[in-house]
């Protein structure tokens, strides 16, 4: 099963992703800071990060942004952050849709990783 690590210190996202996912083909993997991640990220292999703001300070990211919204990449894991949970929401089912159809077509998109 494709984990989606949810990277946020607000509770009411990491329930929110865990009832959107259930029953899909996806499983969440909460963190609640930076360093949480980091230590998950060494033992879990997510097909994406999703957090509402800049958290990863330590990490090499590179970043685009488009109108509130960011996309990069931590290593080849792409990483979607905006601070708008709506936005957030719509960028996060429109990978994931994207991702279980084609994932080339993707704008979100690292290099492959070899799955």
């Amino acid at each position: 099963m494709d984990t989606v690590m949810i990277v946020d210190d607000e509770q009411y996202s990491h329930d929110f992703y865990h009832e959107m996912l259930e029953g899909t083909e996806y499983e969440v993997i909460s963190a609640y800071d930076s360093n949480e991640a980091l230590s998950r990220l060494e033992e879990d292999d997510p097909v994406l990060i999703v957090t509402d703001s800049l958290v990863f300070q330590d990490i090499a990211l590179t970043i685009t942004g488009t109108e509130g919204a960011y996309s990069g990449c931590i290593g080849n894991i792409p990483v979607i952050i905006a601070g708008d949970f709506f936005l957030q929401v719509v960028l996060v089912q429109t990978f994931l849709t994207n991702k279980a159809s084609d994932i080339s077509q993707i704008k979100l998109t690292c290099e492959s990783r070899g799955s």
